[in-house]
């Protein structure tokens, strides 16, 4: 698990939204947990169980004033200039949360591809965190039941509509989890 302050992109919170389980994991998480304020106004809708449903509206509110999560957005002109250097590259969330990791020393929790690759390009490469290993560590740290672990992986591919792609971190515990 990472050591550092980690960055969480709209994507992997909208992974952990949709385990509905998203206080305890960030709650197991030992280090101080940011959003940048672009990622956090992508986070808006999950999709609910039942098809025929509307989707479900979801709000990163409640976990930052509970102190789960922290509001964040560039600070200096150094900041600045590299969310718009990584901006031409992936979009907006993304780039000021690379921006920030960069600039900061933080780890970033992406399932991104892309940002991921740039993340690791970089000239001091970012760690990067992956929905796979938050959960894995949530489950191991918490002494979770593997029928819990496989109600809350198929929770985040149902609403969340997330598949670990072949080279995926821990992609095979993730399948291996769904089997129970």
């Amino acid at each position: 698990m990472i050591s550092q302050p980690v960055a969480i992109y709209a994507s992997t919170l909208l992974n952990l939204f949709a385990t509905r389980e998203i206080e305890s994991i960030l709650r197991s998480m030992p280090v101080q947990k940011f959003v940048c304020s672009v990622a956090a106004s992508e986070v808006l809708y999950l999709r609910h169980e039942e098809a025929d449903h509307v989707p479900e509206l979801i709000s990163i509110n409640p976990l930052v004033e509970h102190g789960l999560l922290t509001l964040t957005s560039p600070e200096s002109p150094e900041e600045e200039a590299l969310f718009v250097q990584f901006a031409a590259k992936i979009d907006d969330g993304e780039a000021m949360s690379l921006a920030l990791c960069v600039s900061r020393g933080y780890a970033l929790a992406t399932d991104d591809r892309k940002a991921r690759r740039i993340a690791a390009s970089v000239a001091e490469p970012i760690p990067l965190v992956a929905t796979s290993e938050l959960l894995f560590h949530w489950a191991q740290s918490n002494n979770i039941s593997p029928e819990r672990i496989r109600e809350v992986l198929a929770a985040v591919e149902l609403r969340a509509r997330f598949r670990p792609w072949p080279e995926y971190p821990l992609r095979e515990w993730w399948n291996r989890m769904l089997m129970i």
